[in-house]
């Protein structure tokens, strides 16, 4: 299987319909009201260690409605609230068009709920 690469005019195209319903903040995210939120790019690339442990604690505890979660840089190793779910690739200011790496991560117990045989 080969990876996903995502360019401006390809998203462009498959997001219109949804752009609609998409909020897009910038700001500090210790800060931010994330209760409401489904999905969540970390621009992370120059986050430290510190502070990457205080988002993973913040949005476990805070993102109940998080479906996703996109960051340029792995989480902790110490994290057991996310799952890795693999990654895409997608153009950046700083790369060609080959890309980096977006990791997405989902939160285990949004998986627990989907596998559960409960309705």
């Amino acid at each position: 299987m080969g990876n996903l690469v995502l360019s401006h005019n390809t998203t462009q195209l498959w997001l219109a319909p949804v752009l609609q319903d998409v909020k897009l903040v910038e700001g500090d995210m210790l800060a931010a009201d994330v209760g409401e939120a489904t999905h969540i790019f970390l621009s992370s690339l120059c986050f430290g260690p510190q502070l990457m442990e205080q988002i993973t604690e913040k949005l476990s505890k805070e993102a109940v409605k998080l479906q996703c979660l996109a960051t340029l840089r792995a989480l902790p190793r110490s994290n057991s609230v996310f799952r890795y779910t693999g990654a895409v690739f997608a153009e950046m200011t700083w790369t060609g068009v080959e890309g980096t790496a977006i990791r997405l991560y989902s939160l285990t117990r949004i998986c627990a709920l989907e596998n559960s045989d409960h309705p």
